[in-house]
């Protein structure tokens, strides 16, 4: 549950992320990106472990409320899906290897215009 949750926070942070104040995107990023405790941030941080979680409460719902609104990340995903299906179809068909090597840049320009070239 944790990993997921991780997962969801890291996709919402690189979506969302500027959104946010330096301070709280850093903090979230020690957590999620770094996997620190509160402790070890408040300790990194020189602040107290109580400011550390309030700090991140407040920047998670700022992102959950970026992502009920705007439906980025979400939309994300799908693109991902969806590319990743056209490719599988495109190599079932046997395409002449130019037609494919054609499509298959379309693809990746695509992939690159939602920044899923790597997955999400």
């Amino acid at each position: 549950m944790k990993v997921e949750r991780n997962i969801e926070l890291g996709l919402l942070l690189q979506t969302y992320g500027m959104l946010l104040t330096e301070r709280r995107r850093r903090l979230l990023a020690m957590k999620v990106d770094e996997d620190l405790s509160l402790a070890e941030i408040a300790a990194n941080e020189g602040i107290s472990r109580q400011g550390v979680r309030d700090a991140l409460m407040r920047a998670e719902t700022q992102l959950h409320a970026y992502e009920s609104a705007l439906k980025l990340s979400e939309r994300l995903i799908e693109t991902d899906k969806a590319l990743r299906s056209i490719k599988n179809d495109m190599n079932a068909l046997h395409l002449h290897e130019a037609d494919q090597a054609a499509l298959l840049d379309k693809v990746a320009r695509l992939q690159n215009i939602w920044g899923t070239e790597d997955g999400v």
